[in-house]
């Protein structure tokens, strides 16, 4: 049996045995529990598919889209999340996974704990510790870590969006993260300007304000597309 829903917070701690549950997330901070007290928050445009309760011998669930993961320790079933491109496998940790099928990369960053990231090519597996982040490119099959080094990641989570001296391209890209729509400049020398704020909580029609107040623009909405352009003096 197949459960969708579309709630801000959904348990999943006593469900019929072998009961799929697919939770399709149309806002950000769409919170579950699963039955074995991990957590899990998905983004915008999400898909979360698993099976309650777990098995014995591992926790398998799928996720397209972007999620943040704080798995109960229990080594003795390892947590394992299957995306599109590549498979990862935690005992216990705090990590954000986003794999989108219309982006080019897979991201997973590590916040506690240690995550083993698994490409489907012939590289081996990578571990993660906290502060890394592993990228995913869909292209080349290639799976590199780095330092996390953006102060965004989890602002989709938490609300608090940074910026210092960073490009607009760079900003609206933040802005679609956190608020599920999509930009387009008239002008690509528009997004090489450089932006300085900070916003706690505040709406995209108060964020878009202050851009377009900085720089003289002027937005306009189509769908879920927001054109960027310089305003006519």
């Amino acid at each position: 049996m197949i459960v969708v829903l579309g709630l801000s917070w959904f348990l999943l701690l006593k469900p019929q045995e072998n009961q799929s549950s697919l939770i399709v997330s149309n806002s950000p901070r769409e919170e579950m529990l699963l039955s074995d007290g991990s957590k899990v928050i998905l983004n915008n445009s999400s898909r979360f598919l698993c099976n309650q309760p777990f098995g014995e011998e591992e926790r398998t669930v799928q996720l397209e889209g972007e999620g943040f993961f704080e798995v109960e320790g229990d080594r003795n079933r390892p947590f394992v999340i299957k995306t599109e491109d590549v498979t990862i496998r935690v005992t216990g940790t705090k990590f954000n996974v986003r794999a989108y099928p219309n982006l080019d990369v897979t991201e997973i960053a590590v916040l506690e704990g240690r995550v083993e990231v698994v490409p489907p090519s012939d590289q081996e597996m990578v571990v993660l510790t906290r502060g890394q982040t592993a990228l995913f490119e869909k292209k080349s099959g290639l799976l590199s870590v780095m330092e996390t080094t953006d102060p965004n990641l989890l602002s989709w989570l938490t609300g608090q969006i940074r910026f210092e001296e960073t490009p607009l391209k760079e900003v609206v890209e933040t802005l679609s993260r956190v608020y599920g729509a999509d930009f387009q400049f008239s002008d690509k020398a528009l997004g090489e300007e450089k932006l300085t704020a900070r916003f706690s909580d505040n709406s995209l029609d108060f964020v878009l304000e202050v851009v377009c107040t900085t720089f003289n623009l002027e937005s306009k909405r189509e769908g879920e597309t927001i054109f960027l352009s310089a305003q006519n003096n």
